[in-house]
C-alpha cells in the first residue's frame, strides 16, 4: 500500500531548469498537506502558497462561489514566475489522485514530474 493510500500527505517535485524545485502537496483531505508544505518551505527556502489560509480572510469563508478558482490561477502565475527568477515553490492545493492530476508546469518549462 502507497503512502498515498495510507492518507499520508507527501509532495510531488518538478524539477524546473536546474535546482529549483515546484512542490505540489497530494494526499486527502486533513492529512497534513500544509504542516508538511511548512516543512518544505522552512528546509528547501521555498515560497509556499496555501490557497486556504487566503480565502478565509479575504472572501469570509473557503468557497466562495468560484473565487478559489481564481486564487488557484494567480498562486499559479506566481509559482511560474517565482521558479523563473530562482525560487523554489510549494502548491499546497489540497490535490489528490481521482480530483486532479498535478498542475502541468513541468513541460511547460522543460521540466519533469519526480
Amino acid at each position: 500500500m502507497s503512502r498515498h493510500q495510507q492518507g499520508r500527505p507527501h509532495p510531488r517535485t518538478t524539477v524546473v531548469e536546474g535546482h529549483r524545485k515546484l512542490y505540489v502537496m497530494v494526499g486527502p483531505p486533513a492529512s497534513g498537506k500544509t504542516t508538511l508544505a511548512h516543512r518544505i518551505e522552512i528546509e528547501h527556502r521555498a515560497l509556499r502558497s496555501t490557497p486556504d489560509e487566503w480565502m478565509i480572510p479575504l472572501f469570509v469563508k473557503s468557497t466562495a462561489n468560484g473565487k478559489r478558482n481564481v486564487l488557484d490561477g494567480r498562486f499559479i502565475a506566481s509559482a511560474l514566475s517565482a521558479l523563473r527568477l530562482g525560487f523554489n515553490v510549494v502548491l499546497d492545493f489540497g490535490v489528490w489522485e481521482g480530483r486532479a492530476n498535478c498542475p502541468p508546469m513541468a513541460g511547460v518549462h522543460g521540466g519533469s514530474r519526480m
